[in-house]
């Protein structure tokens, strides 16, 4: 997407991100079902608020990338992040099935 919107010298700004709106905690979920699917794994998550970290600023909630923009300027079809998460673990794990 970076690359495309280079080289049709897209102006503005552009989000680029998956098909649908996840969380953080979504998102490491999907990666460690993945993982799981490979190899044994053992994990201690636990779920906080962005609100339990002390920062010098206020953080928003929401932080949503919009798409579509960058996808009607160049037609791309985002991979969903449960596919990404799939292909970052065959890289990492090629001989594990």
């Amino acid at each position: 997407a970076l690359v495309q919107a280079m080289e049709r010298r897209l102006p503005g700004i552009f989000h680029v991100g998956g098909p649908r709106a996840m969380t953080r905690l979504e998102i490491l979920n999907t990666l460690v079902d993945a993982m799981r699917a490979r190899r044994p794994l053992e994990t201690d998550i636990r779920s906080c608020s962005i609100h339990d970290f002390e920062f010098p600023e206020p953080r928003p909630l929401d932080t949503t990338l919009r798409i579509e923009r960058i996808r009607e300027a160049t037609g791309i079809t985002f991979r969903t992040v449960e596919e990404t998460c799939e292909r970052l673990v065959r890289q990492r794990y090629p001989d594990v099935d």
